[in-house]
């Protein structure tokens, strides 16, 4: 089995269970945890706090349409 062909298994491989999009929404998922309980731990938030809180949690239904196959990225997309 030559190198291409080993690339092109383990690039199927990570098509067929979805790694990537399954990663990005785990890792979206902590992160915006994340800068929930830090906002919710703020005192008095500033204007540029609640913005950046209201953008994470903007992103959500972004991400879940990237996971879901709703928004296609690449040269295939249409």
């Amino acid at each position: 089995m030559t190198d291409i062909t080993k690339c092109a298994a383990l690039a199927a491989c990570i098509n067929e269970l979805r790694l990537i999009p399954r990663a990005t929404l785990v890792a979206y998922l902590f992160f915006a945890g994340k800068v929930g309980l830090w906002y919710m731990a703020l005192l008095d938030p500033s204007g540029a706090q609640m913005a950046f809180a209201s953008l994470v949690a903007g992103l959500f239904p972004i991400v879940i349409g990237l996971y879901g196959g709703a928004i296609k990225i690449g040269a295939n997309s249409k």
